[in-house]
């Protein structure tokens, strides 16, 4: 079963996606950057398997690593909103996870492996999409390009808002 534990990781450090977004406050302050970059946000998803009634589920979270985010800018807005649109996609994703697993238990599907090889396909291609996302903006710089890619996931997201976790 597909299943990753950040245990680990103290709870203060990682934030779970939330409406509200994130501030220059969640990243750690950098003077400067080695690759030239202004921003990086640790966005991933997070997902525990576990039996339920028979059938596998999972718990599946967008989450946000506070301690390997950091920034050399907090002041642009712009480029807070392009970091925040990672951890959007990152939540798009954990909710189409959600999705296929929801559909594989109501068809009674009690085998793991349709539910993992579903969960590793999904992240597969939110991380190709994380990266043509950087490509298509070039990190945010094409205001207009950075404005229709937020428009486009906040209307998926807003398709998904079934798939939130509350």
């Amino acid at each position: 079963m597909v299943g990753t534990s950040w245990s680990q990781v103290n709870s203060d450090i990682l934030l779970h996606w939330r409406l509200e977004g994130i501030t220059w406050d969640d990243f750690v302050f950098k003077s400067s950057s080695p690759n030239g970059h202004m921003a990086l946000s640790a966005s991933y998803i997070k997902v525990k398997g576990y039996w339920d009634k028979s059938l596998p589920n999972y718990k599946v979270n967008a989450v946000f690593n506070r301690e390997l985010s950091w920034t050399t800018d907090t002041v642009s807005t712009n480029l807070l909103k392009h970091e925040q649109l990672h951890f959007d996609i990152a939540e798009l994703y954990a909710r189409k996870i959600r999705v296929a697993i929801d559909e594989l238990g109501n068809n009674d599907i009690n085998e793991d492996l349709p539910y993992n090889e579903i969960i590793i396909i999904l992240l597969d291609s939110c991380d190709r999409i994380q990266d043509f996302y950087d490509m298509k903006t070039s990190h945010g710089v094409y205001i207009p390009i950075q404005d229709a890619w937020e428009k486009t996931i906040s209307n998926e997201l807003d398709n998904l808002s079934d798939y939130m976790v509350k």
